[in-house]
């Protein structure tokens, strides 16, 4: 079984656009708040954050 932190998490152009944004302007951002605004999951969040860090 392999661990969370190594599943292929996916998301759309959107989804990223609208994550990039919802960094940007919520106060203090942290991955489980960014999550519950998005209606997604935590791990989700923290794994689209990282890919969009490498990406810069």
């Amino acid at each position: 079984m392999r661990k969370r932190d190594e599943l292929d998490y996916q998301a759309t152009p959107d989804e990223l656009t609208q994550l990039k944004y919802n960094v940007k302007h919520i106060n203090r951002p942290n991955n489980q708040g960014v999550a519950s605004v998005m209606g997604r999951d935590k791990d989700w969040v923290r794994c689209m954050r990282e890919k969009l860090r490498e990406e810069k």
